[in-house]
């Protein structure tokens, strides 16, 4: 793993523990930690990390959509127009 490859590892190991942890909790050395630890055990491995599920989001967007709340939705959920279209007009998701 290349140096740059670790620190963003670090990064958003850093993020996920600062939102998901007690503010109490030192969550830049925990995560230091948790990644010099992965490195040892599993370096040089390729490591997938799945996206999250998004048809409940789908769902929901299709589900809220009325027609003329476009614009909302985008912002609410962080989509593009051409992403939200893509969304709305999958009416059988996989």
């Amino acid at each position: 793993m290349t140096t740059e490859a670790r620190l963003l590892l670090q990064q958003a190991m850093t993020d996920v523990l600062r939102h998901s942890l007690p503010s109490s909790v030192p969550v830049n050395q925990l995560a230091a930690v948790v990644v010099e630890q992965m490195c040892r055990q599993m370096g040089g491995e390729a490591w997938y990390i799945p996206a999250p599920d998004r048809a409940p989001r789908d769902a929901a967007i299709r589900r809220d959509f009325n027609g003329r709340n476009r614009d909302a939705l985008c912002r609410q959920y962080g989509l593009s127009r051409s992403r939200f279209y893509e969304i709305i007009q999958t009416r059988n998701p996989r």
